[in-house]
């Protein structure tokens, strides 16, 4: 299976099923669409988060005062260096609109996401079925899509079993 590696607190926004897409320089391979993803919660913090999640939030009407002091918890103690979820990739739309790649029987939901609060770009990867894992799995995260050592994903995989 393969995996992205993302800075806290966004994968845990995207675990928790409040942030729909992650953004990246880069385009995702086709290969990938339809695919399982890994959401690896790197050990790096990005210490502006707080301020444009909420903001982000507060657009999406799904913030309140216990939405945030839930933000400002995670954000002090969040999972760091472990795969803490898994989600189906679906597509990636380009910021400008004028590129797009998805899986040809994609709806307009990809192409809406260029309006998300949460999509800066360039790339915004869209993803569905986003399944946080009741434990987190310990693993070394690396930069672009890198594959999960085969125990982890043995480990990843046997939660989501019991999960269903």
């Amino acid at each position: 299976m393969k995996a992205l590696t993302i800075h806290q607190p966004w994968n845990w926004l995207i675990a928790h099923g409040h942030k729909p897409v992650e953004n990246r320089v880069w385009a995702p391979p086709d290969h990938m669409c339809g695919k399982l993803i890994a959401l690896d919660a790197g050990l790096r913090h990005d210490g502006d988060a707080l301020h444009f999640a909420t903001e982000a939030l507060v657009q999406l009407g799904q913030v309140d005062a216990a939405a945030e002091l839930m933000i400002r918890e995670v954000e002090r103690n969040h999972v760091r260096g472990a795969v803490e979820a898994v989600a189906t990739f679906v597509g990636a739309v380009h910021i400008d609109g004028c590129q797009l790649r998805a899986l040809a029987s994609i709806g307009p939901e990809v192409h809406a996401m260029r309006a998300h609060p949460f999509a800066v770009g360039p790339w915004c990867w869209v993803f569905a079925g986003v399944r946080a894992l009741p434990e987190p799995v310990p693993c070394r995260g690396f930069q672009g899509l890198w594959e999960l050592p085969e125990d982890v994903e043995s480990a990843v995989l046997a939660q989501i079993e019991r999960a269903a």
